[in-house]
């Protein structure tokens, strides 16, 4: 039989088989159909291969609009594992590779970010223990007590004992002093340091006048005085004045005037008295006794005054005890003489002073 050549326009498929029985059957297989030929080459399976390289690790860098990101073009594989998120947007463009050693690409990770999670407890950090030692460098452990609240416990190296200091101590304070009693009342801001009585050193107040009460003569409760002809009495009220209580001992320094008009040549005073109008005696205005002052409004000026000293207060003495209300009454009185007469005082240019003075007692 004759031979003869025919050509075939054919495309040729290669298909490795990865097939460890390639030895036992040792044959592959060629399929010719519509032009096209399938060959199933025998091929041995490759020994596993070396581990590869370390990953990139993925850097995310920011972009405002899609015009920031580079082009591809103008990357090197150095920028592999970088990618470019658009503001807005979730999805990162990011560096890879075509294949293995081949250019670099733009591969789009679509919803690569996720939405923002809620805002975290702040954690919290306690010290729940120190404590020394003598030996190695010390340690610290943290233990988590509750979600987000740690404690932690330092154990310390004691340090090497130093050499006695040369510079004084600061000074003792006062309240440690064995020589201090303060009655368990503590100092505050204004006491001074005195000595008691016992001996012991102790805090005490620095007391100041509060200033000057005053009750002028055109008050309601002033009296405008008119005795009327033939009064034979001793004394007649003219004001009080009512003084709030001291948080100290104090002495009144009075001031005050009071002008008078009688008909007779008979010494009336002013006077201010302490507690009652027999209390003891504060300051006299006394009378002039000249017949040519008769019948005139005559002013009567106080002077301080006294009829008895004492150093302790009592209901005789001038000095009022602390937290103590007390009336201080401004009077007219006859002096040594019961004589009848006609007495007037008036209101206008009237008026009465009185300053607290704080004494020791």
């Amino acid at each position: 039989m004759a031979g003869f050549n025919f050509e075939l326009p054919m495309t040729l498929k290669l298909r490795l088989h990865d097939e460890w029985n390639i030895r036992t059957t040792g044959r592959g297989i060629a399929e010719i159909e519509g032009g096209e030929m399938d060959v199933d080459v025998l091929a041995y399976k490759g020994d596993p291969g070396d581990a590869g390289r370390d990953g990139t690790p993925v850097q995310i860098h920011r972009a405002q609009i899609p015009a920031d990101i580079p082009a591809i073009g103008s990357l090197s594989p150095e920028w592999i594992g970088h990618g470019w998120r658009v503001d807005g947007s979730r999805d990162v463009k990011m560096v890879v590779e075509e294949y293995p050693g081949g250019p670099v690409k733009f591969d789009t990770l679509t919803n690569y970010l996720g939405d923002k999670g809620d805002t975290g407890a702040v954690p919290t950090l306690a010290v729940r223990s120190v404590t020394s030692t003598t030996e190695g460098n010390g340690s610290v452990e943290f233990e988590e007590v509750s979600p987000g609240a740690y404690a932690a416990d330092f154990v310390l190296r004691k340090g090497d004992t130093g050499a006695a200091s040369t510079v004084p101590g600061p000074a003792a304070a006062v309240e440690a002093a064995t020589d201090y009693e303060d009655d368990d009342t503590e100092a505050v801001t204004g006491d001074v340091l005195a000595k008691r009585s016992d001996g012991k050193w102790g805090p005490r107040k620095i007391f100041q006048s509060p200033g000057v009460y005053k009750k002028a003569g055109s008050a309601e409760d002033w009296l405008a005085v008119n005795s009327g002809n033939g009064w034979a009495g001793e004394y007649l009220s003219i004001v009080t004045m009512p003084m709030p209580a001291q948080p100290f001992a104090w002495e009144p320094e009075v001031d005050g005037m009071v002008e008078f008009f009688t008909t007779a040549n008979v010494r009336i005073d002013l006077e201010c008295r302490l507690g009652a109008v027999a209390g003891p005696l504060l300051a006299r205005g006394p009378a002039i006794a000249i017949t040519a002052f008769q019948n005139q409004w005559i002013p009567r000026v106080l002077s301080r005054a006294a009829e008895e000293t004492i150093s302790v207060p009592t209901s005789s003495s001038t000095i009022v005890p602390k937290n103590t209300a007390v009336n201080i009454f401004l009077i007219a009185r006859k002096i040594e003489t019961t004589a009848q007469t006609r007495l007037e005082t008036r209101k206008e240019r009237a008026y009465l002073r009185v300053r607290p003075i704080p004494v020791p007692v």
